[in-house]
């Protein structure tokens, strides 16, 4: 999707949106660089508390994201929009709009498991593993929906226009 001249790259915003990995991190949509930026709690904790020794001794590849953090919490808050929790489980009312929609009893019963689990989106594509067509389906579902939740976000927070993103 491309606005004001920048590329949004949609597929990017739906794999950090689908990561199961993003409890207690922070995520933001950098209006500069018009992509999504994850920071782990525990780095904006240490910046927000300015912990030095807690800082110092973080993993290098976190230390990369104390600037980062910095920028979201003091120095360029509007540059950054923190992504609303609702785009981050929307992912979960797409598995359960997909589950009602199945007619088979016994995969609806795997499902609605499967989407009890903390993290489900890997454990949901597992078990339609062995059910390609629903599988596929679902892909699509969720790709449309997502694009859709994402499109919705960017433009009530004026990043694109009415219309833009078709």
């Amino acid at each position: 999707m491309t606005t004001k001249g920048k590329v949004i790259d949609m597929d990017a915003m739906i794999d950090q949106l689908e990561r199961p990995d993003l409890d207690g991190s922070r995520l933001c949509f950098d209006r500069q660089e018009y992509e999504i930026v994850v920071v782990s709690n525990d780095v904006m904790q240490a910046v927000k508390e300015s912990d030095v020794e807690q800082i110092a001794s973080l993993p290098e590849w976190k230390k990369d994201l104390v600037e980062t953090a910095e920028n979201i919490l003091f120095y360029e808050k509007e540059r950054y929009l923190d992504i609303p929790k609702v785009l981050v489980f929307m992912i979960k009312h797409l598995m359960a709009e997909f589950i009602n929609s199945l007619p088979d009893n016994a995969l609806k019963k795997e499902l609605h498991a499967v989407l009890e689990d903390g993290s489900p989106v890997e454990a949901f594509e597992k078990a339609l593993f062995e059910y390609p067509e629903e599988k596929e389906r679902w892909a699509d579902l969720c790709d449309k929906g997502m694009r859709e939740a994402i499109r919705d976000w960017l433009k009530e927070k004026k990043i694109i226009k009415a219309g833009e993103g078709r």
